[in-house]
């Protein structure tokens, strides 16, 4: 009887090492299309957020005479008060109150929404009257106008964690100061500040300017009979395609250079932008106009307004340069940014970026 001996079938090492090499090829070559795949797709999830709200604006002028969605105070009283119906639980009347001027109503309005419309309800928020709501809390009044849902998960970029970690216990203030404890309620887009201001100062008295830094902001005569604060109709944008509306506030998905996101007016990135006429864009920030303000009454233009980033005026925290260590002198001082797409030279009548 012939014995066969049998043939092994098992792997030689090298095919094993070819194998694991062309298995390590295909890793290599998949996992900057999966990891792009996924940052596509973060994209596309903050242009639909963006693009949504523009057509909320849209239509939120629609159905309320044209005004752009923000705080409308209502008319004084023959006192010089300002009505508000200040929310006091869901099973209580609202409580009418009278406040002194239109920006206490402003900021009084913005709280009011929130504790509004927070789930979890937060009754105890206590309200900051030197706040402008229209700086990362202009979607308030949309969020009313649409769902009535706080913290709105639609007004914060997939890349924005700080804020979506915020978003997940909204009762938990982020940080010691008052201010802290509405910043679960903000949103990573940016409302242009000019929707809610007048084109040209009606008064040397009357005015809103930018502050010392990206967060803070002078008012000068809030209670002057000229002062139209948030009267603003959508009729008076003159290049719908041209003129910003929501700006991503950093540019987690183009501008981002190691871990570090540049804002959105470094003029050295580009950023998500969207438009009056309903359409989101990346722009190159480099090329936006300048901004700036005019003096009606001594028919000045100064331009571009300038104001430094400070990192410990930032919510999100981050870094302003485009790169982790660098400065940037965009107007030749140090950590100094335009004003551009928050205050455009010429108002809502301005443009932002060059023609398409």
């Amino acid at each position: 009887m012939t014995m066969r001996r049998a043939k092994n079938t098992g792997f030689t090492l090298i095919e094993l090492l070819v194998v694991i090499a062309i298995i390590a090829l295909l890793v290599s070559i998949l996992l900057p299309a999966l990891g792009n795949a996924r940052r596509v797709a973060k994209q596309s999830v903050c242009i639909s957020n963006m693009k949504q709200y523009t057509l909320a604006s849209l239509n939120y002028a629609t159905d309320f005479k044209e005004l752009i969605n923000g705080f409308v105070p209502p008319e004084p009283s023959p006192t010089g008060g300002y009505a508000l119906r200040r929310y006091t639980g869901a099973n209580t009347p609202d409580q009418l109150v009278s406040l002194g001027d239109p920006w206490v109503w402003n900021a009084e309005r913005g709280y009011d929404l929130i504790r509004r419309h927070s789930a979890p309800e937060n009754l105890s928020l206590t309200a900051v009257t030197n706040w402008v709501p229209q700086f990362l809390y202009s979607h308030l009044p949309l969020v009313e106008y649409l769902g009535k849902r706080l913290p709105e998960p639609g007004v914060v970029c997939p890349e924005d964690i700080t804020r979506k970690r915020w978003q997940e216990n909204p009762l938990q203030s982020p940080g010691p100061d008052p201010a802290d404890a509405r910043t679960p309620y903000g949103s990573s887009y940016e409302f242009a500040l000019h929707s809610s201001f007048p084109d040209k100062d009606p008064d040397p008295s009357a005015n809103m300017r930018q502050g010392a830094h990206q967060g803070t902001f002078t008012i000068n005569g809030a209670g002057n009979a000229k002062w139209r604060l948030g009267r603003r109709r959508i009729s008076e944008v003159s290049a719908a395609s041209r003129k910003a509306a929501w700006i991503e506030q950093y540019s987690w998905h183009t501008g981002k250079v190691g871990k570090t996101p540049a804002y959105y007016m470094n003029a050295q990135t580009k950023n998500l932008t969207s438009f009056f006429d309903g359409s989101v864009r990346i722009v190159d920030v480099g090329e936006a106009n300048l901004g700036g303000y005019t003096l009606a009454v001594a028919n000045i233009t100064i331009s571009p307004p300038s104001f430094m980033y400070d990192v410990a005026g930032s919510h999100a925290d981050y870094n302003w340069s485009t790169t982790e260590t660098a400065t940037y002198t965009p107007t030749g001082t140090d950590r100094s940014m335009r004003g551009q797409y928050r205050w455009t030279l010429g108002g809502l009548r301005g443009i932002d970026q060059p023609g398409r």
